[in-house]
């Protein structure tokens, strides 16, 4: 898809996040989100360093000078604590800031930029040239939607855009079925497609965001219908 669509998609995306962030109480911002260990001020500061870290690669694009994602995994890691510890106001405050960092930079790409090689990942992993930065809009929006429903917060796949919806099902089955680990086919109700991963297994029917939320293991899949005689396979992580 043209990066103008992915960024339009974008700056909806974010705009329904920061509303969901908003209303959050603190008390609200310092409860568990639903992703293990993590309070829903480590997923918002999570959120906000991953927009600064993937503007350091769209400045890599725009200068041909080295720049990653993050410095270091470890770094990573500690910004997001220290991060979850300030107070909610300011958890808020930094991810609103950063996503308009992200998104005055972004529009600032040039169509030559866009196909500038960047690294992925933080310095002390990464690999250079990996991926155009025309992938980074993609990989934002991915960041922002999965993890706004990981906020648990009353937000789910169910609220997200159908097109949306789509295409994250199809990423994710692109990837699941590079991955060879879990050979099934789906029947997707919402838009009327039959999707495969690899060959064979079962074969799983329901709505679109519900077949995205248990492959991406945000459901353990309940709503699903599966053939008579198969049951739901183990969902492998995709890290």
């Amino acid at each position: 898809m043209p990066v103008t669509e992915d960024l339009a998609q974008l700056t909806d995306a974010t705009a329904r996040l920061l509303r969901t962030v908003d209303a959050l109480s603190d008390d609200d911002m310092q409860a568990p989100s639903a992703l293990a260990n993590w309070s829903r001020g480590h997923l918002v500061t999570h959120l906000a360093r991953n927009a600064d870290g993937i503007r350091n690669m769209l400045l890599c694009a725009r200068t041909g000078e080295d720049a990653f994602m993050y410095p270091s995994g470890a770094l990573r890691n500690a910004d997001i604590e220290a991060g979850s510890t300030r107070p909610p106001a300011l958890i808020r405050l930094d991810l609103d800031a950063a996503a308009d960092r992200f998104a005055i930079d972004a529009r600032a790409m040039t169509e030559a930029q866009w196909t500038a090689q960047v690294p992925m990942g933080p310095g002390d992993v990464a690999v250079k040239p990996q991926a155009p930065a025309s992938t980074l809009t993609w990989m934002r929006l991915r960041e922002v939607e999965v993890h706004h429903v990981d906020l648990d917060a009353g937000y789910s796949f169910a609220d997200t855009a159908s097109e949306l919806v789509q295409r994250l099902l199809d990423h994710t089955v692109g990837l699941l079925g590079g991955a060879g680990t879990l050979p099934c086919q789906l029947v997707a109700t919402t838009s009327g497609r039959t999707l495969a991963i690899g060959s064979g297994g079962p074969t799983l029917t329901g709505a679109d965001h519900a077949l995205l939320a248990w492959l991406l293991r945000r459901s353990d899949g309940a709503g699903l219908a599966v053939a008579a005689g198969e049951s739901l396979p183990a969902v492998p992580s995709l890290g």
